[in-house]
């Protein structure tokens, strides 16, 4: 999510950042709402996941409530969401 914004030059002026010592740097107010704006988007596309579309924030949701079932056994097994099948990745 925040790759794109620098490669797409989102988020490369100087209003997006605050400088706080001698190369550090915090994101501005303004950086920010660039930031939570992308990642907000992001999890509200929709991917193609058991035979549905849902979005990535009710694939996470899915996912947490998944592992916890596993974690206190009331699961035997623990299936995780596979992201290559979503993007070609090798």
């Amino acid at each position: 999510m925040l790759f794109p914004l620098f490669i797409e030059k989102r988020l490369n002026q100087r209003k997006y950042f605050e400088k706080i010592a001698v190369g550090k740097y915090l994101l501005s107010p303004e950086g920010k709402s660039v930031v939570v704006g992308a990642i907000m988007k992001r999890l509200n596309e929709t991917a193609a996941w058991r035979g549905k579309q849902y979005t990535f924030k009710q694939i996470i949701d899915n996912q947490i409530r998944a592992l916890a079932r596993y974690f206190v056994e009331k699961e035997d097994k623990y299936n995780p969401f596979r992201a290559e099948k979503l993007f070609s990745i090798s």
